[in-house]
């Protein structure tokens, strides 16, 4: 809904200038490049002058990082990094992205660099392979200081030693073009400088020019917390471990149910799994779990398992600012309120049957008739009553295929018949 009224903002005022602010706040995952992905080409669709990045991370996934530099390196308008606020640190992921900037600045007080590669749950690679992961690493923000004419030295230094330069020593080494205390000074000291975009010579014109603020929606938000890296690892281990349960304690329901649930959304945590395919993935097992409540009830897990894959999913698929979002977001919320009822009501019924006595109680048979459908060798009959062949029938009387006969004793090595009269 925000991205649409501000595709209508902007386009009803084609003759005032605007800039775009994305906020990078915390590690970077799947769902940061996904709402950074969003924010970027939104804001080259509506004709803002350039886009201001302000980052403030402790770094996060390799792969998150390079494709959201590929985008701001495809992008027609200039990005300005801005390290931001007093006290924030653009290390690790966060350094390759300050390197990739048109412009690149630091508020005081705030640090950049420590960019050494490190494995997901601290495991250490093999010799060749973190000699090929740091050749990589080195050899891409190399190329990055090359093309925005930045420091080489300390883009080596910083993957290959982790250094790090406070803003000062920063902006000596020409890391970064300028120092600002806060967005206002930052607005000042861009404005009339020249970049290039693609191979277009762009003049930053900041004067007086309105910053649009594009903030993250709930779900991107919860997403974010999600695809943390450290998250995301123990996302896969609590799955993993829940399934594990699951198969040694059959039966339990609980742990398998909400241990795929984990396990899914940890792989996408950990950028294994692309949100689209989470998404499917999710709805499915929600749809699966939900019918799975209603033909073997248990006791609500299925149901409620079932209604946290549907709504996670649905959120994921539903991209704000699209129709599709407007028309169905009011649907989901009815949706999860009208499934909740559903499963209270069903775990009730389900609750209440397990405490009621069978309707078919050995008390219960005497009186029912049945018809005598064979004769063992032994001379035992076999009666069918109400859909079930019986055994284990004892008679006063000697009893042929097809005679009727009726309940009349329940003993403990059986039941006891007796032939029905004709007429009766």
């Amino acid at each position: 809904f925000f991205f649409w009224v501000f595709s209508l903002f902007a386009e009803k005022m084609p003759d005032q200038k605007f800039a775009t602010l994305i906020e990078v706040s915390g590690p970077i995952g799947p769902a940061t490049y996904t709402y950074f992905e969003k924010v970027l080409k939104e804001s080259e669709k509506s004709g803002a002058g350039f886009c201001i990045i302000e980052i403030d991370t402790p770094g996060g996934l390799s792969s998150s990082m390079r494709e959201m530099i590929q985008e701001m390196l495809a992008l027609s308008i200039p990005t300005v990094v801005y390290v931001a606020p007093k006290g924030a640190r653009a290390a690790s992921a966060g350094t390759f992205i300050v390197y990739a900037a048109n412009i690149a600045a630091m508020a005081p007080a705030t640090n950049i660099g420590a960019s050494s590669p490190v494995s997901m749950g601290g495991k250490e690679a093999g010799d060749t392979m973190k000699k090929k992961i740091f050749e990589d690493s080195v050899a891409y923000i190399k190329s990055l200081a090359e093309l925005r004419k930045r420091d080489v030295s300390f883009a080596i230094e910083t993957v290959q030693e982790g250094k790090s330069l406070s803003a000062n020593e920063a902006l000596e080494r020409k890391v970064i073009n300028l120092i600002a205390d806060n967005r206002k000074e930052l607005l000042e000291k861009i404005d009339g400088m020249e970049v290039t975009v693609g191979k277009m010579p762009i003049r930053i014109d900041s004067k007086d020019i309105q910053v649009i603020e594009m903030r993250p929606t709930l779900a991107e938000k919860i997403l974010m917390k999600i695809s943390d890296p450290t998250v995301a690892y123990f996302l896969l281990m609590l799955g993993f471990y829940g399934i594990i349960y699951e198969i040694m304690n059959f039966g339990m329901i609980a742990p398998g149910v909400f241990g795929l649930i984990a396990m899914f959304i940890g792989l996408y945590g950990v950028h294994l799994l692309p949100i689209s395919y989470l998404s499917v993935l999710l709805l499915v097992l929600g749809i699966g779990l939900m019918v799975a409540e209603g033909l073997a009830p248990g006791f609500g897990i299925f149901g409620l398992g079932g209604i946290i894959s549907l709504v996670i999913g649905s959120f994921m698929i539903l991209r704000e600012g699209t129709l599709a979002y407007a028309l169905l977001y009011p649907l989901l919320i009815a949706f999860v309120f009208v499934s909740i009822l559903f499963i209270f009501l069903l775990s009730r019924l389900v609750r209440r049957s397990r405490r009621m006595k069978p309707h078919h109680s050995m008390e219960r048979m005497i009186g029912i008739q049945g018809e005598v459908r064979a004769i063992d060798e032994q001379g035992g009959p076999t009666i069918f009553i109400k859909g079930e062949y019986m055994t284990r029938i004892t008679s006063d009387v000697k009893l042929k295929v097809g005679d009727k006969v009726i309940i009349v004793e329940i003993l403990p090595s059986g039941y006891k018949v007796e032939k029905v009269k004709e007429g009766e």
